[in-house]
């Protein structure tokens, strides 16, 4: 299993602002996991990363192995059912966000949205989760909605 933790100061200090002022942080947790979870499906229509750079196209190697029209693997016309790093419709199946009280876990069954993630020296990088894996950092509309979920939160403890 991959564990990608994002560590973000202003997070860190908002989520202890938090915790001082509720005692279950599950409603927070939900809220950015769902958010999370939404944006991420959007970027399979898009076809972009979390920084809104576009995925590159299928390799024609790949294009190749693809099921063809008609095959019990084939939903759509052309190969495959057509959708990018969704070849038979099991990593969007998989995405998934888990809330607790003092986290939330979002992601993929599939162990091979990493190579995604990441992208590899066969593959380019496909980023579906974070604007930057290597620093573990979400992209800049991500980061920007969480705070965002965090700050009404925030106000609703002040009134």
């Amino acid at each position: 299993m991959l564990t990608i933790t994002v560590d973000d100061s202003a997070f860190r200090a908002t989520m202890r602002r938090l915790q001082d002022g509720m005692s279950d942080l599950t409603p927070v947790m939900e809220r950015i996991g769902y958010t999370l979870e939404t944006n991420i499906r959007g970027r399979f229509e898009t076809k972009t990363d979390p920084t809104g750079q576009r995925w590159k196209p299928w390799a024609a190697s790949t294009r190749e192995t693809y099921p063809t029209p008609g095959s019990v693997f084939a939903k759509t016309e052309g190969p495959g059912n057509g959708r990018l790093l969704d070849r038979y419709g099991t990593m969007l199946a998989g995405l998934s966000y888990e809330a607790q009280a003092d986290s939330v876990r979002v992601g993929f069954a599939m162990p091979y949205a990493a190579y995604h993630e990441y992208g590899t020296k066969k593959m380019p990088r496909r980023g579906m989760l974070m604007g930057n894996p290597d620093a573990g950092t979400l992209g800049q509309a991500d980061e920007r909605a969480v705070l965002d979920i965090l700050d009404g939160f925030l106000q609703g403890l002040t009134k």
